[in-house]
């Protein structure tokens, strides 16, 4: 039974692993979080602060989320 475990796990190791360095699928990734970013910011109606503005603008998606998220932008 260990010895299927290992073989699964290492499947799922590797699997990973590729999705990780896989160049295309992290840009897709970035890029979809940007585009949602900017949907959040675009459709605020209630305004954003210029500080998340910019960190959207800047890739800086997790700063961008974390201000949505607490309610700073």
């Amino acid at each position: 039974m260990s010895l299927f475990g290992g073989v699964i796990g290492s499947v799922v190791g590797s699997t990973l692993k590729d999705i990780i360095n896989d160049a295309p699928l992290a840009t897709f990734m970035r890029d979809t979080a940007n585009e949602a970013i900017d949907n959040i910011v675009g459709n605020n109606k209630q305004g954003t602060s210029l500080e998340c503005q910019e960190a959207a603008r800047n890739s800086d998606v997790e700063d961008a989320m974390d201000r949505i998220a607490y309610g700073v932008a």
